[in-house]
């Protein structure tokens, strides 16, 4: 079975990627005037073989130079486009076969934490909504939380969300960038949610600042996530961001990041996926983080 792995270098790549990766760097140097448009608009525009050929060599590059924040452009482009009503259609099931199945436990955690704690959480954002399962669910078992916000850069679906969950009255959703937007509606009590591979499109940068504000001005806080990493990412040793799979995601160290920002880690899981599953082999980490003062 394949192995979600880090590309510390561009060596580590697939080979069939480094032949596409050559292939785009000569048409890079053919045609400077295709390279520019596809490095402007990578995903929103639909490209020939040329084009694509430019964008994977683009994004070698990227690895090369470790220009994590070209790769995050990329995927916001590719996030906030139309290309991506194809994986809202064909992962609708994610919920009930990744979620339910493997991760709803953290639920509970996030309430013992609380309880633990005393920690008193008044609003819950949850970053990368998607199509609102997973705040719907938490807004169900967390019933002492009156706010529950879910935002997401595609606004097609933010809207579609707003239609389908007009009769509950604690959801809201908002369209936005998720840095800028969480860092005005942040205030004391809230709790931060990604769940299913958020984090992994922002850079390490955005995601130190991101927990750093939260712990500066929304203590009492929570962070709750269910990341997705690499599966030879050594937490222990390594605390550098690296891409890794098919789209050169990014694999943080969160738990390095949350401690770094001033949070306690009250519970954390660390998991391969199974091969019911997937028949790649992925690797999850669940943290409830929380910062106090």
């Amino acid at each position: 079975m394949k192995s979600l792995r880090a590309f510390r270098t561009s060596s580590d790549l697939p080979i069939q990627r480094l032949l596409k990766g050559y292939a785009g760097k000569f048409l890079m140097k053919l045609k400077p005037g295709l390279s520019a448009a596809v490095r402007a608009s990578p995903f929103s525009t639909s490209w020939s073989q040329s084009g694509k050929l430019i964008r994977n060599a683009l994004l070698i590059r990227a690895i090369e130079t470790h220009d994590h924040a070209m790769i995050c452009e990329f995927l916001r482009d590719y996030w906030s486009s139309s290309v991506s009503d194809e994986f809202y259609d064909g992962f609708a099931h994610r919920y009930e076969t990744v979620f339910l199945a493997h991760h709803q436990g953290i639920v509970a955690e996030v309430a013992k934490v609380i309880e633990k704690t005393g920690a008193e959480i008044n609003q819950v954002i949850e970053i990368g909504a998607g199509d609102g399962k997973i705040l719907e669910h938490f807004s169900n078992h967390l019933e002492g939380i009156p706010i529950f916000k879910g935002m997401d850069i595609n606004a097609a679906q933010m809207e579609n969300n707003r239609i389908k969950y007009a009769e509950s009255p604690r959801l809201s959703f908002h369209q936005g960038d998720a840095s800028a937007w969480l860092a005005a509606e942040t205030r004391p009590g809230t709790l931060l949610l990604s769940n299913g591979g958020v984090l992994e499109y922002f850079t390490r940068e955005d995601v130190r600042k991101m927990f750093e504000n939260l712990g500066k001005n929304g203590a009492p806080c929570l962070v709750v996530l269910t990341e997705s990493v690499a599966t030879d990412h050594d937490l222990k040793n390594e605390s550098e961001t690296y891409p890794y799979g098919f789209e050169l995601s990014l694999s943080h160290n969160y738990e390095a990041l949350l401690r770094e920002a001033g949070f306690s880690i009250g519970f954390m899981k660390d998991r391969l996926t199974t091969p019911e599953e997937s028949e790649i082999v992925g690797r999850w980490i669940q943290i409830v983080a929380v910062r106090m003062k």
